[in-house]
């Protein structure tokens, strides 16, 4: 029994182990002191850190903020005009996808048209209706604008119907 004891203690020890090595791997990169972005900003820190504060040359200090100040607008500016054409893209995107779906329609239209003729002739009728309406209410505003409404109107075409008639005697069309 204690042989067993003794065996079961040096499997757990064993495998204990096994798991304490594996723990103590770790990842250089878990534990590396650098940061991106610290290094990106110690590049553009360094000019004034390391050489215009010492020398204390406060111009130096100036113009380099003022650059940096410039860099930042026209990074802001770049972030602006990116953000206005992805919403231009997108804006071209939808109008496309809605004139796609036009165009599909527009096509089941005409098939409809092809195979119906029926159909087909009372689109025209429509369509010739809808140009006469649009010529009598165009031909009513002009005589609207023009003060030849009602009686007027019925005296200038009789009158131009008996000039017809007199054209008409001499050979003459009007």
């Amino acid at each position: 029994m204690k042989k067993f004891s003794l065996c079961i203690f040096f499997l757990a020890v064993l495998f204990y182990s096994s798991e304490l090595a594996a723990q103590t791997t770790i990842d250089p990169a878990e534990i590396s002191s650098t940061v991106k972005e610290l290094t990106d900003f110690h590049e553009v820190i360094y000019p004034m850190w390391h050489d215009a504060y010492p020398a204390k040359d406060y111009d130096a200090l100036k113009r380099i903020s003022q650059e940096q100040q410039n860099l930042l607008n026209v990074a802001q500016t770049k972030v602006e005009w990116e953000e206005r054409v992805n919403k231009a893209q997108e804006k071209y995107s939808e109008n496309m996808d809605g004139l796609k779906d036009k165009i599909k329609n527009f096509g089941a239209t005409i098939q409809a048209f092809i195979l119906n003729p029926w159909l087909l002739a009372g689109v025209a009728i429509f369509a010739i209706a809808k140009i006469f309406k649009d010529l009598e209410t165009a031909g009513e505003g002009f005589r609207q604008s023009t003060g030849i409404t009602g009686e007027n109107f019925e005296t200038i075409r009789n009158a131009s119907a008996d000039a017809s008639v007199r054209f008409a005697k001499f050979g003459l069309t009007a």
